[in-house]
């Protein structure tokens, strides 16, 4: 068995809501205060992530999955470090290997894209409409200069 095998992480359930919608997974973190953006190989990656997958069987899904023979693991590690510094995954050890693992089926694989977890510490980073003071009882959302 080599270390990659036996290379497990956990998300940290009790302290986390996400939700994928449309290929991006969308992460709030309650200990923290922050909300993570994670699109395309990202997504896939907490997929992987949420589901038990050991670092060896990301590296041989994804690398098959985005047709990338030759996937720089480098950038899955530099993916994890992130999430592992940002306190929403952590290390654990467990016997329980997982042996396949699909992904849904809600973007394209076509072309690798190097996985990032875009931080945002505020929610109205990460909403466009603020539907609390972009709204009136006449419609919603109001138009752009009606609030100025």
């Amino acid at each position: 068995m080599s270390d990659l095998e036996c290379i497990l992480f956990r998300v940290i359930h009790d302290s986390l809501e996400w939700e994928r919608v449309n290929g991006e997974v969308i992460v709030i973190s309650f200990s923290s205060g922050k909300y993570f953006s994670l699109s395309g190989s990202a997504a896939d990656i907490w997929h992987l992530l949420i589901s038990g997958a050991t670092k060896l069987d990301m590296v041989q899904l994804l690398s098959s999955s985005w047709n990338q023979p030759d996937l720089n693991e480098e950038q899955i590690n530099s993916f994890i470090e992130e999430c592992l510094d940002e306190g929403i995954i952590e290390n654990v050890q467990s016997e329980e290997i997982i042996s396949y693992i699909g992904f849904p089926e809600d973007l394209n694989r076509s072309k690798w894209n190097k996985p990032h977890l875009m931080t945002f510490g505020n929610l109205k980073d990460l909403i466009m409409v603020d539907p609390v003071h972009d709204s009136s009882l006449i419609n919603w959302p109001l138009p752009g200069d009606a609030n100025q």
